[in-house]
């Protein structure tokens, strides 16, 4: 069976936002999703977050998700990893500091051309105006990984669990 993995962000959890939309409709799709509670998401640290990745078991055929910080720390994950996936979905997904001291460990140099070898497919989605992470981090994520951005009309960070979740499903 096809796995898919979803990780939330800062101050997130399992329940929060769209996920368990999001689950429903890979599992239609026939994916075992799962998606886990990070550690210490109110203070995260890098190194515990990839571990937690790292705890998974993922193959070849896995499809990894990662809202906001989940993104940063599947690029980390990616970067550090042996394993290759399928498809790796960021959506507004920090790489460079966004004026939060508490998550700088989470940002510096990313080593992109090794990531870009990881997986099969890419895909970035940000909204136009995200008060959290701005677009141009968007941008900047999709050109390094050499992928279009695929950028929705928002100003609130994807945190509604009623978002349309087309742009995420038209890219798996």
């Amino acid at each position: 069976m096809k796995k898919a993995l979803i990780i939330h962000g800062s101050d997130g959890s399992p329940i929060d936002h769209w996920y368990e939309n999001e689950k429903k409709e890979l599992e239609k799709l026939g994916y075992s999703v799962l998606i886990p509670q990070m550690p210490n998401p109110s203070n995260p640290k890098q190194d515990e977050w990839v571990s937690a990745i790292n705890d998974i078991t993922l193959t070849e055929h896995s499809l990894l998700m990662g809202f906001s910080l989940g993104g940063t720390a599947i690029l980390k994950f990616l970067e550090q990893s042996a394993q290759r996936m399928n498809t790796v979905i960021l959506i507004a997904t920090p790489i460079d500091d966004i004026g939060a001291d508490q998550l700088n460990n989470f940002f510096g140099k990313f080593n992109f051309q090794k990531i870009k070898g990881k997986a099969d497919k890419f895909v970035v989605i940000n909204q136009d105006k995200d008060p959290m992470i701005p677009v141009e981090q968007g941008y900047k994520l999709a050109k390094e990984l050499g992928v279009a951005l695929n950028l929705v009309a928002g100003n609130n960070h994807f945190l509604s669990p009623n978002i349309d979740l087309a742009i995420i499903n038209k890219n798996i």
